[in-house]
C-alpha cells in the first residue's frame, strides 16, 4: 500500500518568462505533474514587447493566464509571495 501519491506537485512562483518556461518544461518532462502557478496578476505581460506600447494600447501586451492554462494544463492562483527574514 502506498502512503503517498506518485503524482508530483509543483508550485511555480511568478508568471513571467522564467516562470512560464519552468511550467512548460515541467509539463513536457512530467506530464502527470500537478502544477500551480502563483502570480498576483490575472495576465502575463509580454515585457519583451514593451517598446510596442508607444505605438499601441498596452492591453495588447497582456495575455490572460486563462489562455495559457488551456494550452498547458496548470492551475493559476492569483496571489503574491512576500519574502522576509521570517519566511525565508
Amino acid at each position: 500500500m502506498h502512503l503517498h501519491s506518485d503524482r508530483i506537485k509543483v508550485i511555480v512562483a511568478g508568471g513571467g518568462y522564467a516562470g512560464l518556461a519552468a511550467e512548460i518544461s515541467l509539463r513536457q518532462h512530467c506530464p502527470n505533474a500537478e502544477i500551480i502557478l502563483l502570480d498576483p496578476n490575472a495576465f502575463h505581460l509580454r515585457r519583451t514587447h514593451l517598446h510596442e506600447s508607444l505605438r499601441q494600447n498596452s492591453a495588447s501586451l497582456r495575455i490572460p493566464f486563462a489562455h495559457i492554462i488551456r494550452r498547458f494544463q496548470f492551475r493559476h492562483v492569483q496571489a503574491a509571495l512576500e519574502f522576509n527574514r521570517e519566511t525565508l
